[in-house]
């Protein structure tokens, strides 16, 4: 009886050993750079870069100021949970220079995008167009730009790199890039990926840049994202994803139930260095595999459609610690919801400071879409009053029969009315 005891035990114990090596996770996929990847039930898509890292879309506006189409266009890779934190994580991707405005949205202030997550105030003369397709980012995401106070843009100064533009009367339409002028083909324009959207129209003349050459075709330096995280750096000349003048201090989590032999925990640097050198492992097997235990799930209510997904939740009451039969918690659907907009009344006509010629309402979607189609313009430009305070600087040494000094309205009405002469002649 003994023998035979010890015999089944045995058994027992290699049949265990068997599954167990069975259940251990199998990697079929190998991050490559430009790869887009995402979890099973998880929306969110993160983009693999040249060193291996995976770098997080914020919001579906910021990915499609990126890439064009729709979500069906995209070549999307589900990965497992255990594939998925063997990849280290970067920084947080932010909206492409050039494709739109930007606001934080418990702010009115609007701000032109620049390499690298750097904001610089945006004036009235980018058009009321242009504000009111202006992204709006959560404020959870604030911290992966950095305002530049230095790079107020005003009237007379040059737009940005990564601008496109068009002046006025021409039908000719130039990128902006390091301070140069690049004259853009139809065929450059689609090579890469830019937006009629975003040209800004009717400019001034007088706004002259350094000709640059042709964009006639595809330009790394314009369009790939991995070429904009490789070389631009973040945070105030920080690269955010490679920072070596950070040292890591890793914390985790507990480690979760024991699934199919295997349990996670999440890890994250509290000095947030954007490296994975010293990481902790977040994966590994463990022995608490119930193969005795028949999993028993039930769900919960779809929830509505968003986005073209919708989403539930689903328990296991024998609590077996496996997801060998557990139902889908995710599936594609169809939206239909009609938006309903009522606004609020026009505020006040600003006229001081960035708002300058500027009026704002809130509107409010009654039925909660979580879409945008038809929103309501929510600022405009208005008639104002606003008093120029001209400060001028002293002239300068008399050059070639000419001196010069710069003035500047104090007030920024946005107009020249009364400004002082800024060249005179001399002997």
């Amino acid at each position: 009886m003994r023998k035979t005891l010890l015999i089944s035990i045995l058994a027992l114990t290699g049949l265990s050993a068997a599954l167990a090596l069975s259940a251990s996770p199998v990697l079929a996929y190998t991050s490559r750079q430009g790869d887009l990847i995402k979890i099973s039930g998880n929306p969110a898509v993160y983009f693999i870069d040249g060193s291996g890292y995976r770098h997080l879309f914020p919001t579906e506006a910021t990915f499609f100021s990126w890439y064009a189409g729709s979500w069906r266009d995209q070549s999307i890779t589900t990965v497992s949970n255990y594939e998925f934190n063997l990849i280290p994580a970067g920084k947080n991707i932010t909206a492409r220079p050039g494709h739109a405005l930007l606001r934080f949205e418990n702010s009115l202030v609007m701000y032109a995008v620049l390499p690298g997550g750097r904001l610089c105030h945006a004036p009235a003369h980018y058009g009321n167009y242009q504000y009111n397709r202006a992204l709006v980012i959560p404020v959870g995401f604030q911290a992966d730009y950095y305002s530049d106070g230095s790079c107020d843009i005003t009237a007379n100064a040059d737009l940005p790199d990564g601008t496109l533009l068009r002046y006025s009367g021409s039908s000719d339409i130039y990128y902006i890039q390091n301070g140069q002028r690049r004259r853009v083909t139809s065929y450059g324009l689609s090579a890469n990926n830019l937006r009629n959207e975003s040209i800004i129209t009717g400019v001034d003349w007088s706004m002259s840049y350094v000709e640059g050459p042709i964009l006639d075709g595809r330009d790394y330096s314009v369009s790939d994202l991995n070429y904009y995280l490789a070389n631009y750096n973040y945070y105030n000349g920080y690269n955010y994803s490679y920072n070596s003048y950070c040292s890591e201090n890793w914390t985790c989590g507990a480690w979760s139930i024991c699934s199919n032999n295997y349990q996670y925990r999440n890890c994250s640097d509290l000095n947030a260095c954007g490296t994975a050198n010293s990481k902790p492992i977040t994966g590994q097997s463990c022995s608490s595999y119930n193969y005795l235990c028949s999993e028993n799930w039930t769900c919960g209510a779809w929830s509505a459609c968003a986005y073209g997904q919708s989403y539930r939740t689903c328990s296991d009451s024998n609590n077996c610690g496996t997801t060998n039969s557990k139902p889908a918690v995710s599936q594609t659907c169809q939206q239909i919801c009609q938006e309903n907009w009522t606004c609020g009344s026009w505020g006040a006509c600003q006229t001081t400071g960035l708002s300058n010629g500027w009026q704002f309402r809130t509107c409010a979607d009654t039925n909660a879409c979580g879409t945008t189609k038809n929103k309501p313009a929510t600022n405009q430009i208005c008639q104002k009053t606003c008093q120029t305070n001209w400060s001028c600087t002293g002239w300068t040494t008399c050059s070639g029969g000419q001196q010069y000094r710069d003035c500047l309205d104090t007030n920024r009405c946005g107009t020249t009315s009364g400004k002082p002469t800024t060249t005179q002649s001399c002997s």
